[in-house]
């Protein structure tokens, strides 16, 4: 009969029993049960093993999760026993590797592990790993820190190795659509993260007053960069009024991710974006609507329009400029003809914030006449 100060006493009912003597043959297994006045009974159990239980029969593996991966304050672990095993020979134990230092590592998790034969899911909660409700520093990973984790049976171990325990947020900036900016057709989006961000995560969303459109899936880029078309939001060909941005509106764009444990970041916003795909044909008047002009430099009048950005005037430019021509300039208020007399046709072009250039020139023709007349007197 054990001594009630014996170690081996346990406050809860077994459920299951490891038999630790090897070979097949009777088993036999005493239970002793001690009540809180301390009086102690016994009972035997035999049960007879047709097989050989040994170690070596025994294989553990860790499913989930995988060496290199990022977790956050919930590990979704996820393992196999391909035998029964004693509890308390199974164990699961986080060993500081890199990273943020762990002065506490590592850290021995027993309770939740079932050690029945079978996959076996259990969350472990990295700021309390005990699962005791005692948050304390010994039983808390290390926000950064990265670790080992090693699952331990009887002789029998399984590790993965690399992972990161991840419980801040990533910190995001939005540089494109940018904040009183433009766009049109194929849409540039262009971010910065902190942190790697996880795949499928991305969520773009541009909001109108009540109406919200939103980008359902966004790839990440290495480079930051991504495209989505403002006339197919959904990229799935439709064009439909649910997933076309509208002409000429103006747009608050927001932008979420995640990170690979799962954190999610503050929203980014950029404000008074508008989605503009067409600018109008522009006028142009040369001297003021004069027929003639005796001057190889004459006034320029062209339409007031806020939402022009550069102008190009060109005598030669009669098809439409691309948007990186060395001759877009700041609104024209005068023009030098080329040398010569006689009939000059000018033609305008403007382009807009969106990088929208008007289709068909707008253009004005005068006469240029330096040539004093000859008066003869007979």
């Amino acid at each position: 009969s054990p001594f009630s100060d014996f170690s081996d006493w346990r406050s809860t009912r077994p459920s299951a029993v490891y038999l630790s003597s090897a070979g097949a043959g009777d088993k036999h297994v005493d239970l002793w049960v001690r009540d809180a006045a301390g009086n102690i009974a016994h009972t035997v159990a035999t049960i007879t093993l047709t097989g050989s239980l040994t170690s070596a029969q025994l294989r553990v593996s860790i499913q989930s999760p995988s060496s290199g991966e990022a977790a956050s304050q919930t590990i979704h672990l996820q393992y196999t026993l391909t035998e029964l095993v004693d509890p308390e020979s199974l164990r699961l134990v986080f060993i500081h590797s890199s990273g943020a230092n762990d002065p506490n590592s590592p850290h021995t998790v027993t309770n939740g592990l079932v050690p029945f034969a079978d996959v076996h899911d259990v969350l472990i909660k990295g700021y309390d790993l005990n699962m005791d409700g005692n948050q304390t520093t010994n039983d808390c990973l290390v926000d950064g820190a990265v670790y080992t984790l090693r699952l331990e049976a009887a002789t029998i171990t399984s590790q993965i190795d690399n992972l990161r325990y991840d419980i801040s947020p990533p910190v995001m900036s939005l540089i494109s659509p940018a904040a009183n900016g433009y766009g049109k057709g194929i849409i540039p989006v262009r971010y910065q993260a902190s942190e790697p961000l996880a795949e499928n995560s991305l969520q773009l969303m541009f909001s109108r007053g009540t109406e919200v459109y939103t980008v359902p899936t966004l790839l990440l880029s290495q480079q930051g960069i991504m495209y989505t078309n403002g006339n197919d939001l959904n990229n799935d060909g439709s064009n439909t009024t649910t997933d076309t941005l509208i002409n000429g509106a103006t747009y608050t764009v927001c932008l979420m991710a995640s990170d690979l444990a799962g954190n999610r970041a503050a929203p980014v916003y950029a404000a008074n974006w508008m989605y503009d795909t067409s600018i109008g044909t522009p006028t142009i008047l040369l001297s003021d609507g004069a027929t003639y002009t005796n001057s190889s430099i004459v006034t320029v009048k062209t339409t007031e329009n806020s939402d022009v950005a550069k102008w190009l005037i060109s005598e030669t430019q009669k098809a439409a400029p691309t948007i990186d021509n060395p001759l877009w300039t700041n609104m024209p208020t005068a023009y030098s003809f080329s040398v010569g007399e006689g009939q000059k046709t000018v033609y305008l072009w403007v382009q807009d914030g969106a990088g929208n250039i008007n289709p068909c020139p707008a253009s004005d023709t005068i006469i240029m006449d330096t040539i004093s007349p000859q008066i003869i007197l007979k």
